[in-house]
């Protein structure tokens, strides 16, 4: 008589990223369930749930820099939409589409930081399309955390310091990810300190500015914007004087506006 066996087939890796997505939207709506009290510290958990998501879903031929390149635009992404949640009015009708918003960005991330995985050994088709993925996702990431940063009335130091390190991060990921070298190469730090330098800077700025909250979030994405696109099509050396106008014209706008409709008086 033949033994029955169970055979289980090994979850792909979509279906991981679909699960783990699944998972995180849940425990993201189960947020609104918990005492006001203890929301912030069970956002973290969503965060540190992201991050350890991430890292079972790309852990194949995950090198050393790959722990920051692949995984702090997921995690950041994450920390970013969970904190601005409750920033929504408390209902579900407004909850519910930002929860479908995440779900759909961090598949996208999972899928985009798997091709950059994969990238690094050989070349696949699909790169110009995640890095495209990458870029426009970054910038929705930069816009929630600075939206957020300003809509804590923190000090002006801690202001610059904190977009500072925002910028930072979010460039150095994006930057790689253009070049996809083995190793965070010295020229991607001395550009991201440097654009993260004069970002940090623009958010001390500001904090002296009588802004609403939304028009301070909008010009440091838009900067924010201008230099990682420029300094994304430098680094593939694509960079045109048209392209280059392109992106400077927007903050130009953005910030002429805001310096025009500032009430500054008391």
């Amino acid at each position: 008589m033949k033994k029955f066996k169970l055979k289980f087939k090994p979850f792909s890796k979509r279906q991981l990223f679909a699960f783990s997505t699944i998972f995180l939207v849940l425990i993201l709506l189960a947020t609104q369930l918990v005492s006001v009290q203890y929301r912030y510290p069970v956002t973290l958990i969503v965060v540190l749930a992201s991050f350890v998501f991430s890292v079972f879903c790309l852990r194949e031929d995950l090198s050393r820099h790959e722990w920051l390149t692949l995984l702090t635009l997921p995690t950041m992404f994450t920390l970013a939409v969970s904190y601005f949640y409750f920033l929504l009015p408390v209902r579900w009708i407004t909850r519910l589409p930002v929860a479908v918003f995440y779900g759909i960005g961090f598949y996208a991330l999972l899928l985009t930081e798997n091709i950059f995985n994969v990238a690094g050994e050989r070349t696949i088709q699909l790169i110009r399309a995640a890095q495209t993925v990458g870029f426009y996702l970054t910038i929705v990431t930069s816009f929630l955390l600075f939206y957020l940063v300003m809509s804590l009335n923190l000090p002006f130091y801690a202001n610059g310091l904190t977009f500072f390190v925002v910028s930072l991060l979010l460039f150095v990921q994006y930057l790689w990810s253009v070049e996809l070298t083995e190793h965070v190469e010295r020229k991607t730090w001395t550009f991201s300190l440097v654009l993260a330098l004069l970002m940090g800077e623009i958010g001390l700025t500001l904090s002296f500015w009588p802004l609403k909250t939304l028009t301070a979030g909008l010009m440091l994405t838009s900067l924010f914007y201008a230099l990682l696109g420029l300094a994304g099509y430098h680094f593939q050396e694509r960079l045109l004087r048209r392209v280059a106008l392109e992106f400077v014209i927007v903050p130009l706008i953005i910030f002429l506006i805001a310096f025009l409709t500032t009430s500054w008086t008391a």
